[in-house]
């Protein structure tokens, strides 16, 4: 898809620490497994989990040493707000190229 809007990054870190754990119990992820689902570097996790936190769509859930993140209500509507727009970005980006394609044929 080529690089994503900063808006979409932003959704797809927090729908990575909504989801519930493997066990189906209580929401929140490791720094890990955000970078993997919401398919980012440790470099750019370094950039965005700080902001997302002084933003207060994300909070950090520590216990012990393990520390989870999860997104808090704000974050939440967030996401709820993002979704048809996620969707909507979607489409417009596959119909842009369908388009592009058309063109550069003729």
């Amino acid at each position: 898809m080529g690089r994503r809007e900063r808006l979409l990054v932003i959704y797809d870190i927090l729908k990575a620490a909504n989801e519930k754990d493997v066990f189906g119990e209580g929401r929140g992820a490791t720094r890990t497994r955000i970078m993997y689902k919401a398919n980012l570097n440790s470099e750019q996790l370094k950039i965005y989990l700080p902001l997302l936190i002084q933003l207060g769509l994300l909070e950090e859930a520590k216990n012990g040493r393990n520390v989870r993140y999860r997104p808090t209500e704000e974050g939440i509507r967030f996401l709820n707000y993002m979704e048809p727009v996620r969707k909507f970005f979607i489409e417009f980006i596959k119909a842009e190229r369908a388009y592009k394609l058309k063109n550069k044929s003729s």
